[in-house]
């Protein structure tokens, strides 16, 4: 066998409904370290949602529910469950790890594949930097601590890694001492896990070029001069690819060393100090978050008090409070929420209680407030502006009332949480199917499949939905549409 099956050291109690007393013979395992590193990336983008065991001479894939066998006939007294893969063997579950990773990558549209697989990149970069880094130990490199050279191990890495990531720096600086030179010389740890050898006399020659990669391309097209404002020494390799453009640097004050500005000067890059001009850098950026606030954000619509929906509401509200500022708030009355009662309660809102069927007038856009079908009071909403129409359908299963309500919509955003297989009548969420019939019977021109669950795939929402309504995507995090 080509992997070996190894039991975890932790295991969480897997489900069988169908014979809960053979489900305690279920032993949950490790992921094999053996697997390729296409199967890995998958892992990580199900990162605590699926989990491996072993069970009746299978390998079973479960999602966080830890069902072992499929269950249920789509009542709302039963319904489905099911694990999320079998195989008689850890290659045949490596083998079809990959044909999603290639399905993942084919599709191009995965909510979070592309993250997933940057951070185990940078993950496997950090382990291979932080072996490395022990290797520069074995090889007599020291850590100056006040000029004597002085012994260093991973605790080293892990401390540098830990300020790097928490201080929102790109890398942490050690002065060391190396065998063969004497020499000053630096390495730079990087949060996103990797090592580089820095020289200091007084100018960082540190290798940028992927940096000098992004701005070649409008370089050539004769841009020739170019402003940065960075208080980080790592810029000097973008400089020193471009050695026919024009730089200003703006540094921040107290953020930058004697060495970095005597290179600037050296070179005779021109640079001064943003606070010199600007004031304090952090007023600054407090105003601008206060300004785009009080010029962008003019109404709060909230389709109900879950919160996965509503949980900035209270940080708004210290915001608002420090501001000044009062808020309209447009939601559903749900008395049992804490949320609604608090917002009910602040001087800084002004809670405007809706339900389905109210017409609102919002400056040039008008806003019918639709029906919808939830655990607690929830609505959806209709924007109608311009000549165009976007629908929202909040947090719902199905309505008689669907097509009507979002009839000719430009754009719809819909609930499509379950696949049809996982669906029943009283779950609290549409499928993705459901959705593009929605779409399809109300005649909308795009459909956008929302409240994403990553226990369920979403290149298998994307195809059912398309089956049905072909322009069909799924959402993403800070995408910008048009109607």
């Amino acid at each position: 066998m080509k992997h070996a099956m190894i039991p975890d050291a932790h295991p969480f109690p897997a489900i069988d409904r169908n014979d809960p007393e053979k489900a305690k013979t279920a032993i949950m395992l490790e992921w094999p370290e053996t697997f390729s590193d296409r199967a890995k990336m998958v892992i990580r983008y199900f990162d605590g949602t699926m989990f491996p065991y072993s069970y009746a001479d299978h390998i079973v894939l479960t999602d966080e529910s830890l069902e072992l066998t499929a269950f249920g006939d789509g009542s709302p007294e039963a319904p489905i469950g099911f694990p999320r893969y079998e195989d008689n063997t850890l290659e045949g579950v490596e083998a079809w790890l990959e044909e999603v990773a290639d399905q993942y990558d084919a599709d191009g549209d995965i909510a979070g594949w592309e993250e997933a697989k940057l951070a185990y990149a940078c993950e496997q970069k950090e382990a291979w930097a932080k072996k490395n880094l022990s290797k520069l130990a074995r090889h007599g490199w020291k850590l100056l601590v006040d000029g004597k050279p002085t012994d260093f191990d991973e605790s080293l890495w892990d401390r540098a890694i830990k300020s790097c990531r928490e201080c929102g720096c790109n890398a942490i600086m050690y002065s060391v001492s190396r065998p063969e030179t004497d020499e000053p010389s630096a390495i730079a740890i990087y949060k996103d896990g990797h090592v580089t050898e820095r020289v200091n006399e007084h100018k960082s020659l540190v290798d940028l070029q992927l940096t000098a990669g992004v701005v070649t391309e409008p370089w050539k097209n004769n841009v020739d001069g170019f402003l940065l404002a960075s208080s980080d020494s790592d810029f000097w390799g973008l400089i020193r690819s471009l050695p026919s453009a024009r730089f200003m640097v703006l540094l921040e004050k107290d953020k930058y060393g004697e060495y970095l500005t005597d290179a600037l000067k050296l070179n005779d890059i021109g640079y001064c100090i943003m606070d010199d001009f600007a004031g304090n850098v952090e007023d600054i950026k407090t105003g601008a978050m206060n300004k785009s606030i009080e010029t962008s954000l003019t109404a709060l619509f909230l389709s109900h008090w879950h919160f996965d929906h509503a949980a900035d509401v209270p940080v708004l509200m210290y915001r608002l409070e420090a501001m000044n500022m009062v808020l309209p708030v447009y939601a559903p009355e749900d008395p049992d929420s804490a949320l609604f009662r608090t917002v009910s309660s602040a001087a800084c809102f002004d809670l405007k209680v809706i339900k389905p069927g109210d017409l609102l007038t919002l400056y040039d856009a008008g806003i019918t407030v639709t029906a919808a079908r939830h655990p607690v009071p929830a609505v959806g909403f209709r924007i109608s502006c311009g000549g165009k129409d976007l629908g929202y359908t909040g947090d719902t299963n199905t309505l008689p009332s669907f097509a009507e309500d979002y009839r000719g919509c430009s754009l719809l955003l819909a609930d499509g949480l379950f696949p049809a297989s996982a669906w029943a009548e009283g779950k609290p969420h549409l499928s993705a199917e459901l959705a593009a019939r929605l779409a399809e019977e109300a005649g909308v021109g795009q459909l956008v499949i929302t409240h994403l669950n990553p226990v369920f795939p979403c290149e298998t929402l994307l195809r059912e939905a398309r089956c049905i309504h072909q322009n069909t995507r799924i959402a993403h995090t800070g995408e910008v549409l048009e109607c």
